[in-house]
């Protein structure tokens, strides 16, 4: 990822992508410590580089709350960072759409 960020920059939405599917790769050797600090850096700079609105931005919501939910129940902040990516995921691009239909089976298995 170092040599990533020295080639495109720390802020192209690339090294975000790296950042995502790493800390799902920590995520799952179950260093949930390491997995988390990089699923909120990568959550900021999608934010900052695509915005709130864009798919990619609502998958690293949805990969945070996942990784809380897994690690500590269903708190305030596993609810509202899945509720914020449906939400934002029906007015995007609708309640038919395979990414919105995932938020709300992800949604109705852990907080309805």
């Amino acid at each position: 990822m170092q040599g990533q960020i020295a080639v495109l920059g720390e802020n192209h939405s690339d090294v975000f992508d790296t950042m995502n599917n790493y800390a799902g790769l920590l995520e799952r050797k179950g260093d949930l410590v390491n997995a988390e600090a990089l699923y909120r850096r990568a959550l900021e700079g999608r934010i900052r580089a695509l915005g709130p609105q864009h798919p990619d931005t609502w998958s690293v919501m949805s990969n945070l709350s996942d990784l809380l939910y897994t690690r500590d129940g269903p708190t305030h902040e596993s609810r509202l960072l899945l509720q914020k990516a449906l939400e934002m995921a029906i007015e995007t691009v609708g309640e038919d759409h395979s990414i919105t239909q995932n938020f709300a089976v992800g949604w109705n298995q852990r907080f309805a």
